[in-house]
């Protein structure tokens, strides 16, 4: 049992997930779990921005350990939330990821690095492509609406892909994948250590052939979504800490770049940086401050290699500071909290303007507090509110209020938050023309979305067996949505008057089997309520949500001195889906349905005293073949067979 936070724990686990990954305290290990997923004494940072142990959040969190994500060796960041999340979807639109969370898209779920926003296109676009899955220690999920901690974006809630960091006072690593539909990874890693500095540094490069997708109907296509690829990778953790670790000073960076096919003459940079840094200081066990920068700047562009010329797309810039402040010690007083402030500003110029000289700009200025407060031992309360004042918008308020009881192994969740996401600046002042064929129209009068989500969820646990129940009901209005006009020669963004609502049933085991086996199953089921309007004025309901949703993972392992022997098979699978869809031709929409589909993959890996792991699979191992190439199906090309090699010192 906890009974205090130590300084020196307190300062190592702060809210910065990476150094959360350094502490070797066997009380607060965020590796201290039974076994891969099953986390008994996980500490998480990102529900509270403060550490704390998993069970005793009263704010639903969910964790993907690094066990886990070798337990299914994801081929990419986006792989790693499809095959451990249900009812992920992941499509390919204009060359970027479209991501669904819990029939929620991009726009509505706030993506962190580190805990540092990623920057994104819109429209539910999300380039998971700049993460190297090689880097990533863990990912915290908070389930539901979050915009009384993080602000606008968080409606459907927060992932945070935790990096590695090295605790050792050397540390190298090298890793290399091969796969027969021509993906290609390399990735290296050095960590140094010395007295009261460490520094990591890793570097990645990854290599995509082209490659197609065959249809049960015998054709083949190649669109250009599926064309060759590059990315370069490379990051530097800077961190100093005083001897009685009451300070400490920490420095990153981050940098992608990707070039990929988009025709024959054309080809699409993508470039990403982030830099920042954090000064904290401990007054005492109890309180703390902490100050925060992260400059981010997103560049998609059109390269011509013809002519060597290039012609933006997107230019994003970024700039987030936040100061704050921390009170409490977990087990040593009952209320712990927070109060902090926050500037926002982003600037983005494109060619999708009505100038591509036209740069435009928002702020936003936050002011946030939450307090988690123990009435008595079984009993947890959260609750948050967040003032933001939009430099377009005004002023917007998010309570947030949960609650955790604890009874024997069993803990029952309750929360009440609201949310609110600001129209993008793409969605206000957007003027383009796709291909001549119809035009895409922003809005200067939208107002932003706000949500108010539900939740119920009940979990039991004990030593072998993790069972959780999450229950949740989002309602949205002024929802933000392309409307046809003009017959459907332009589509504009619009609130619309209808509500948008999302209901959420997930079931999860963990269940440790005899003799080295293990078991996990996720369920959910998801629906969404919408309308819309046909050419007869008729009102149409309609879901654009796969109702069911499984993920499926058995796990064998063994072990003989200091070797070990494992085997996984994961299964992935999503009920058909019946929708309506607006047909360009006749301006009226139309039912489609996409059919059913399940995509299994085995992995079988071995290892010798942590350094040294070769594994072998294969993904997609009954040859699964879609019907068609759909934006809700998968993107898998057939049967793919896989190697990794990484050696660690």
């Amino acid at each position: 049992m906890l009974r205090s936070l130590p300084l020196s724990l307190a300062l190592t686990l702060l809210p910065f997930s990476a150094v959360a990954q350094e502490t070797s305290s066997p009380s607060l290990s965020p590796t201290d779990s039974v076994t891969s997923g099953f986390a008994i004494h996980e500490v998480v940072v990102t529900g509270t921005q403060t550490p704390r142990l998993l069970k005793k959040l009263p704010i639903p969190t969910q964790v993907i350990s690094r066990k886990d994500l070798e337990r299914v060796q994801p081929r990419s960041a986006a792989d790693a939330l499809q095959m451990t999340l249900p009812g992920v979807q992941i499509s390919m639109h204009g060359g970027q990821q479209q991501v669904v969370i819990q029939g929620m898209t991009g726009d509505y779920i706030l993506f962190l690095v580190d805990g540092e926003k990623i920057t994104s296109e819109g429209n539910g676009s999300v380039d998971l492509n700049r993460i190297d899955v090689s880097t990533i220690e863990r990912i915290e999920i908070i389930r539901g609406a979050s915009s009384a901690l993080y602000g606008s974006s968080a409606i459907g809630g927060v992932i945070n892909f935790i990096t590695k960091q090295g605790a050792r006072p050397l540390e190298a690593s090298a890793s290399a994948d091969i796969s027969s539909e021509g993906l290609t990874r390399y990735a290296t890693s050095l960590g140094i250590r010395y007295r009261r500095l460490s520094s990591t540094t890793s570097a990645g490069y990854t290599q995509q052939a082209p490659y197609s997708i065959a249809t049960r109907s015998g054709g083949v296509l190649t669109p250009s979504i599926f064309s060759r690829s590059q990315t370069k990778y490379l990051s530097e953790k800077l961190r100093f800490r005083t001897e009685d670790d009451r300070l400490e000073l920490a420095g990153y960076l981050r940098y992608s770049f990707r070039d990929q096919d988009f025709d024959p003459i054309t080809q699409h940079h993508y470039t990403t940086h982030s830099i920042g840094g954090r000064a904290y200081y401990a007054f005492n066990p109890r309180h703390n401050l902490r100050l925060d920068y992260n400059n981010e700047l997103y560049d998609r562009s059109s390269w011509y290699p013809a002519v060597h010329e290039a012609s933006p797309i997107f230019l994003f810039r970024s700039h987030t500071g936040r100061l704050q402040y921390n009170y409490g010690a977990e087990g040593e007083t009952p209320i712990l909290a927070n109060i902090g402030l926050e500037i926002y500003a982003e600037r983005l110029r494109g060619d999708r303007f009505p100038s591509t000289k036209d740069v435009r700009s928002a702020e936003l200025y936050s002011l946030y507090g939450q307090a988690e407060w123990h009435p008595w031992t079984k009993l947890s309360l959260v609750g948050g509110l967040r003032y933001d004042r939009h430099s377009r918008f005004g002023l917007h308020l998010s309570p947030r209020l949960s609650a955790l009881y604890t009874l024997g192994d069993l803990r029952l969740r309750a929360s009440y938050a609201e949310g609110f996401r600001s129209p993008s600046i793409k969605e206000l002042y957007m003027d383009w023309d796709h291909q001549n064929m119809f035009f895409i129209r922003g809005s200067e009068d939208l107002r932003p979305e706000v949500s108010h989500l539900i939740s119920l969820s009940p979990e039991y646990q004990t030593k072998r067996l993790n069972a959780t129940v999450i229950a949740s009901y989002n309602l949205i209005t002024n929802s933000i949505e392309l409307v046809p006009e003009d017959g459907g020669k332009v589509i504009r963004y619009r609130n619309t008057s209808s509500e948008t609502k999302v209901l959420n049933l997930q079931t999860s085991l963990r269940y440790l089997l005899p003799s080295g086996f293990s078991a996990t199953l996720d369920y959910a089921y998801l629906k969404s309520f919408g309308e819309v309007r046909d050419k007869a004025g008729r009102t149409l309901s309609y879901s654009n949500l796969r109702p069911h949703n499984l993920t499926l993972g058995l796990t064998y392992e063994y072990r003989k001195g200091d070797a070990v022997l494992s085997a996984n098979y994961s299964l992935r699978a999503s009920s058909a889906l019946s929708t309506l869809q607006l047909n360009s031709t006749t301006s009226d929409y139309e039912r489609v349905r996409f059919p059913g589909f399940s995509v299994s993959r085995l992995a079988l890996g071995g290892g010798w005293r942590g350094r040294v792991r070769i594994s072998l699979g294969v993904d997609n191992l009954f040859d699964f073949v879609p019907e068609s190439v759909s934006i809700t199906g998968t993107l898998s090309p057939g049967r793919t067979f896989f190697s990794s090699l990484s050696l660690s010192l």
